[in-house]
């Protein structure tokens, strides 16, 4: 599905022809083929590639991939969605990864996937790759290892991290060989970006389905937006009945810990109390570690969480030599190509202290070096 939806938005059929003469694999036919599913037209690659039905281990697969006269980074691409495979397989039977021997997916259609849909990605010159939740089904599906449960094994542990939406349609939505190629090509999970729409690409499942069409829809564009988003989550808590002088204590340890930014409020509470509202930015998956010590710390009851979208701008950390020492400067690039110097606090204020000078002589020197070096 995944090799159809980019078919459509313009990667040629030839290229994966052509990638599987470099890795000298014959008898092995591709078709493209327009069907539709739930009224929908897509595109549905079909390959036919002659098997033993015994599959390959991790050692054999890496082996075609490396030997092969494929583009050096579509090769290592394709050997590190196989190796992700190999390590989850290893770890869900208690066995060493180069051990792990591949059934369904170590068929040469499974290869031809993985190959296949770097090949694509290339040949469309993405530079970046998003991906909405993946939507897990269930009931029960037929493996080399026996009937299991939806998603199986490897395709939960492989979904590890990344958001997912359950629904109720009783099948396989997302498969091993599939999530292992999204986690190579994602960069971002979640909300959509905003972008500017080129072209719409339909990958066709194999089956018909009641509940929804099976086609995965791939949109091909430009992001419109200038910054950067990313989601970023929010803590906060209202407190009247603590000890002012817990805060700065309560602050930079929750800076320590992994916050992003944390600070503080002045509200009006129930019953006209003065009250504090304490508030923290964190990147997601550091929520639970910082809420347990905001409860252990704080005299709250409860804690909001939420997330929100934020947009940032391109930045990066660079140091300047100065006769001062080393100081780190943030550098960032507004709409338009303007460049900001932030220097570091911390580093001025302590060279301010051993050279006895003002922090605002030294933290000026050291802005305006760091705008001649970035070139404004």
């Amino acid at each position: 599905m995944i090799l159809g939806a980019l078919v459509e938005l313009g990667a040629p059929v030839e290229i994966l022809i052509d990638g599987l003469k470099m890795m000298g694999v014959e008898g092995v036919g591709i078709e493209k083929e327009k069907i539709v599913r739930g009224g929908l037209p897509g595109t549905k690659i079909r390959i036919d590639a002659p098997e033993t039905g015994e599959g390959r281990d991790l050692k054999e697969i890496l082996s075609i991939i490396e030997r092969s006269g494929l583009p050096s980074g579509v090769k290592q691409d394709s050997r590190e969605v196989f190796n992700l495979l190999g390590e989850v397989e290893g770890r869900i039977h208690g066995i060493e990864p180069s051990r792990v021997h591949f059934h369904e997916l170590g068929g040469l259609d499974s290869i031809i996937d993985v190959v296949g849909a770097m090949l694509f990605v290339r040949s469309l010159a993405v530079e970046t790759v998003f991906s909405s939740a993946l939507p897990l089904g269930s009931g029960f599906v037929s493996t080399a290892h026996g009937r299991l449960p939806v998603p199986a094994p490897a395709t939960a542990a492989l979904l590890e991290g990344i958001p997912v939406a359950f629904c109720e349609s009783e099948c396989e939505l997302v498969t091993p060989t599939g999530i292992s190629i999204l986690r190579k090509l994602v960069k971002r999970w979640g909300d959509s970006p905003t972008i500017r729409i080129e072209k719409v690409g339909y990958g066709a499942g194999e089956s018909e389905r009641k509940t929804a069409p099976n086609l995965l829809r791939v949109f091909l564009g430009e992001l419109e937006d200038v910054q950067e988003r990313k989601t970023i989550s929010v803590l906060e808590t209202n407190i009247d009945d603590m000890n002012p002088q817990l805060y700065g204590h309560l602050v930079e340890v929750l800076i320590e810990k992994g916050a992003r930014d944390v600070f503080l409020t002045q509200v009006l509470m129930k019953k006209g109390r003065p009250g504090i509202l304490l508030t923290v930015l964190c990147d997601e998956g550091k929520e639970k570690s910082l809420v347990d010590f905001m409860f252990r710390e704080t005299t709250t009851l409860g804690i909001r969480m939420r997330r929100e979208e934020r947009a940032e701008l391109e930045r990066q950390i660079i140091f300047v030599d100065t006769e001062f020492g080393k100081i780190r400067v943030k550098i960032a690039r507004r709409p338009g190509g303007e460049v900001t110097a932030h220097p570091e606090f911390e580093d001025c204020l302590k060279a301010a202290q051993e050279h006895g000078l003002s922090f605002l002589a030294i933290h000026e020197t050291v802005r305006a070096r760091a705008m001649r070096l970035s070139g404004r």
